[in-house]
């Protein structure tokens, strides 16, 4: 089931916010009429029980818009100055998160800017219009986010200006307890040795398997504060030589090189846990853009 909210209201207009930022070597600026002010008042007078997840479906204008390959720290540095409208919760977000143990967890993960596009050795180059998709566990990120990335917006990306045509809420959960899946966004995990190495686990190892089930289960015990389901698991739905082959993708954020893997997988288990990892993403790193997956198909148990 999925129900919208749209965002294309204007309930300010005589408010104009203008927000400009310089992070590593982008710059970016948005421009809204939506109304923070007003914005603020939707994400508490919509705020939901924990277990409510949403996602933030967004559509650009980015007719000959270039980007370097690399560019998932721009959208996610996007993300945090959009949430700078509510100073205590970005910074929650931003420095502090969800806590399991030692470990910290954002719980929000975005998908890849999708759209026609030709790409070079450097960059990549969108023809038309781009489609970009956030999702959260927590539905007041969503709708902060909402509440500033509205229609008219305009991003300026690098040397890019892109501006918002359309903006809307979905509450979408798969609500099943088996689910093939296909990776929006890859798969990332790691495991960091004495030496401080970071050595990446491949989809031929068991640790891949095990390492995102655990990483499931911190999470969902980081956002609830109760032990997580413990029925569940995560298999892969192709050999793990092809994902390896034909699936792996190697990436730069900012100085580090990320090595993830797209593909099909499959899990199965409990129906609140799948639906959860929907919006929070599957192993490491979502909150840089990795791990979102879409339902394929809803295969036997």
């Amino acid at each position: 089931m999925r129900v919208i909210y749209s965002m294309n209201s204007r309930s300010a207009k005589d408010r104009f916010y203008n927000y400009t930022a310089g992070i590593g070597l982008f710059r970016f600026r948005i421009i809204t009429e939506c109304g923070i002010l007003s914005g603020t008042v939707l994400v508490y007078s919509l705020k939901t029980q924990k277990g409510t997840t949403m996602q933030l479906h967004l559509t650009f204008s980015a007719r000959h818009v270039r980007l370097p390959l690399s560019h998932r720290y721009a959208l996610q540095g996007m993300l945090y100055h959009a949430l700078a409208s509510n100073p205590h919760y970005s910074n929650y977000v931003h420095n502090s998160g969800y806590s399991c143990g030692a470990r910290n967890y954002k719980l929000f993960t975005f998908g890849r800017l999708s759209g026609p596009f030709m790409h070079s050795e450097r960059e990549i180059i969108f023809k038309d219009t781009v489609h970009f998709e956030v999702r959260s566990v927590d539905p007041n990120f969503v709708y902060q986010l909402g509440s500033v990335l509205c229609p008219s917006s305009r991003i300026n990306l690098f040397e890019n200006t892109l501006e918002i045509l359309d903006s809307r809420i979905e509450d979408y959960s798969p609500n099943t307890c088996c689910a093939k899946i296909s990776m929006l966004s890859p798969i990332t995990v790691f495991e960091t040795e004495r030496s401080g190495y970071r050595r990446f686990i491949a989809p031929d190892e068991s640790l891949f398997y095990t390492a995102v089930v655990n990483n499931a289960l911190r999470k969902w015990q980081s956002y609830f504060n109760t032990p997580a389901p413990t029925d569940f698991s995560f298999e892969p739905a192709l050999p793990p030589a092809e994902l390896i082959q034909n699936h792996r993708i190697v990436s730069r954020f900012k100085r580090s090189t990320i090595v993830s893997y797209g593909g099909s997988y499959v899990l199965r288990g409990n129906g609140k846990l799948i639906n959860f990892l929907y919006d929070a993403g599957l192993g490491s790193k979502n909150s840089q853009g990795l791990g979102m997956f879409n339902i394929e198909s809803f295969p036997d148990l």
